[in-house]
């Protein structure tokens, strides 16, 4: 987890530098420590290291100049749920840095090691898109959706790390693959691979869930250490493809998905809570 304040953040800079209020960009510098500090809590409880975490800021709901002053903050991960909406953010945060197209330098850096991560539900017919302007996707959630990945990315040398989604609770409202589904599609894919299978450069390499958003903390533990025993079970199959990435935890859930063994947890409404209505996209708040 990348270390994001210290005493010599100059908010009054920031806030100048993309046309903000001040007292939002000390909202969301106290917001985004309050939630590294769950983080190191949740690690320490769990016997993990806080750079075993990667913490995902969700930008979806925010003006580019907000995402523009989370990376001057430290963020260096965020996620966009549709790849069209990814492809424009990440246009409109590139233009705020000059540096990014003029060869300039800036002491607050080029944008790059700013990852896009795609977080939402990928549709087949946009897998061209993402696979051009993401840095990661998260919801890889069917064979079809997989084998069109697949054939896109034969077609570039760019890596593009991918994650299994699996619906651990079973709710019909959710999409992935169901354990049993994720057993046999990886044990065709990576232990017994017949013709026509991914590259195995092109294998997942993690896991990721959603859980229900009224689940309570023992339905929680139970969803999230079922991904990781999922995890567990998929690398026993095969000794020579792992899934050292596991993608869970949101802004209600994320101390609890850490202490299961998540690598990557995605926040959005703890980061932005007491902005004012002018930061958020259509005025309006996350819920």
């Amino acid at each position: 987890m990348t270390n994001s304040l210290s005493p010599a953040v100059n908010y009054s800079a920031i806030a100048a530098r993309y046309a903000l209020a001040e007292q939002d960009v000390a909202q969301l510098a106290l917001n985004l420590k309050s939630v590294e500090q769950e983080i190191i809590r949740s690690c320490e409880k769990s016997g993990r290291l806080p750079n075993e975490v990667t913490l995902i800021a969700v930008t979806k709901y925010v003006h580019a100049p907000v995402i523009a002053a989370l990376y001057d903050l430290g963020v260096r991960d965020v996620g966009e749920s549709r790849p069209q909406n990814l492809a424009l953010r990440r246009c409109e945060v590139e233009a705020l840095f000059p540096s990014t197209t003029s060869g300039s330098t800036r002491d607050e850096g080029t944008l790059a090691d700013l990852k896009w991560h795609l977080i939402g539900h990928l549709q087949r017919n946009k897998a061209e898109l993402a696979v051009s302007k993401a840095d990661a996707i998260h919801s890889c959630d069917s064979e079809r959706l997989l084998t069109r990945l697949d054939q896109l990315l034969s077609a570039t040398p760019r890596p593009l790390p991918l994650f299994l989604e699996i619906n651990i609770s079973g709710e019909v409202s959710k999409h992935g693959f169901t354990p049993d589904e994720a057993r046999a599609w990886w044990r065709a894919q990576a232990v017994e691979r017949p013709a026509g299978c991914m590259a195995q450069s092109h294998l997942p390499v993690g896991l990721m869930t959603m859980a229900p958003i009224d689940a309570s903390p023992a339905e929680l533990v139970q969803i999230f250490s079922g991904l990781k025993d999922l995890k567990i079970e998929l690398e026993a199959m095969s000794s020579e493809h792992r899934l050292p990435w596991l993608s869970m935890g949101m802004s209600g859930d994320f101390p609890i998905a850490i202490e299961c063994g998540a690598t990557h947890v995605r926040v959005g409404s703890r980061l932005y809570q007491g902005l004012s209505n002018r930061c958020f996209l259509n005025d309006t708040p996350p819920a």
